[in-house]
C-alpha cells in the first residue's frame, strides 16, 4: 500500500513537473511570437504600406501603362501595362504632358480617370512619424567603426546608391550619392561625402560634410542625430543648420543636450559643417 502511494506521489510530481515545463514554453513562445509582431509594425493604407517620403498613392480603376522618359526626354515610352485594382505608391509629381505621378524607379502614371490619386490623412502621416521616430532612437549609439557603418546603413538615408568606404585619411566615408570607385585616388575628394573622424579613444566621432550640404545630406543628418541625442535631436540640427557659415573666433560652439556633448563649426574653403557627437 506504502509503495502505491510512493508511486502516484512520484507519478503526479512528474506530470506537475511536465505540465509547468510545458506552461513556460508556451509562455515563452507568446512572448517571442509577440516581440516579432511589433518589430514588423507598418502603417498601411489600402493594399500598400505607408513609406517615408511618399505624398499619396494611386489605384488603378481602368487599364492603363506605366510609363517612363525616353532618352532625349522629348516622349514617354511604355514600361508595361497596370491592371484594375492596383495600388502603387507616389513619391512626386510632374507637370509634364499634362500631368505625370511618379512611382519610383524613374516610373510614372499619365494623370487621368484610369486612375484615382489620393493623399495620406494627417492622423496616417502622424502614426507614420511617430513609428520612425521610435525605430530610429532605438538604434543603440556606437562609436566603433564597424557598428558605426552597420547604423549607418540601417537608415532611410542610406540608399542602394549610397557607399560606405573605409579610408585612411577619413575613418568612414560616406558617399550618399554613390560615384565611388576602387583606385579613383585624389578623384575622390571632388565627390560629395560625409567624412567621418574618430579620435585615438574613441570619445567622439565628428561629421565632416564635403562639397554638399543638401536635402539628402541634412536627412542623414538629422537622423543620426536622433540616435544621439533621441530628446533633443530637432535642437540639435536646428542648431547646426542655422549655424554662420564664417570663420575666426566665435566659430566653433559647443553645447550638452541629452547629457551628451554637441559642437558645430564650418570648415574648409566651402565653409561645409562639421558637427561633434560626444560620449554621454
Amino acid at each position: 500500500m506504502k509503495m502505491k502511494k510512493i508511486v502516484i506521489a512520484v507519478i503526479s510530481a512528474g506530470l506537475a513537473l511536465s505540465i509547468g515545463i510545458g506552461s513556460t514554453k508556451i509562455v515563452e513562445s507568446f512572448q517571442i511570437n509577440k516581440t516579432q509582431a511589433a518589430g514588423s509594425t507598418k502603417i498601411m493604407w489600402g493594399k500598400t504600406e505607408l513609406k517615408q517620403g511618399q505624398i499619396g498613392k494611386i489605384t488603378v480603376l481602368k487599364h492603363t501603362d506605366l510609363l517612363k522618359y525616353s532618352k532625349d526626354k522629348k516622349s514617354l515610352e511604355k514600361v508595361r501595362q497596370l491592371n484594375p485594382g492596383e495600388e502603387y505608391r507616389v513619391y512626386s509629381y510632374k507637370g509634364d504632358f499634362n500631368g505625370l505621378y511618379g512611382v519610383g524607379g524613374s516610373s510614372f502614371v499619365k494623370k487621368s480617370n484610369a486612375i484615382k490619386y489620393e493623399t495620406p490623412s494627417k492622423a496616417k502621416l502622424r502614426a507614420l512619424k511617430e513609428m520612425t521616430t521610435s525605430s530610429v532612437t532605438n538604434l543603440k549609439p556606437v562609436f566603433k567603426q564597424k557598428e558605426l557603418a552597420s547604423l549607418i546603413e540601417s537608415l532611410d538615408s542610406f540608399k542602394s546608391k549610397s557607399q560606405i568606404v573605409y579610408s585612411d585619411n577619413e575613418n568612414l566615408a560616406v558617399y550618399l550619392h554613390g560615384g565611388y570607385k576602387k583606385g579613383m585616388g585624389l578623384a575622390s575628394t571632388n565627390l560629395p561625402r560625409v567624412a567621418i573622424f574618430q579620435n585615438d579613444i574613441q570619445d567622439s566621432i565628428s561629421l565632416t560634410f564635403r562639397k554638399r550640404f543638401g536635402d539628402t545630406e541634412k536627412k542623414f543628418l538629422k537622423e543620426m542625430l536622433q540616435v544621439y541625442y533621441p530628446s533633443s535631436y530637432e535642437k540639435v540640427y536646428s542648431d547646426v543648420v542655422n549655424h554662420k557659415a564664417s570663420v575666426g573666433n566665435g566659430n566653433y560652439i559647443t553645447k550638452t543636450y541629452d547629457g551628451r556633448l554637441f559642437g558645430i563649426s564650418r570648415g574648409g574653403n566651402d565653409l561645409m559643417p562639421v558637427v561633434q557627437i560626444g560620449r554621454n
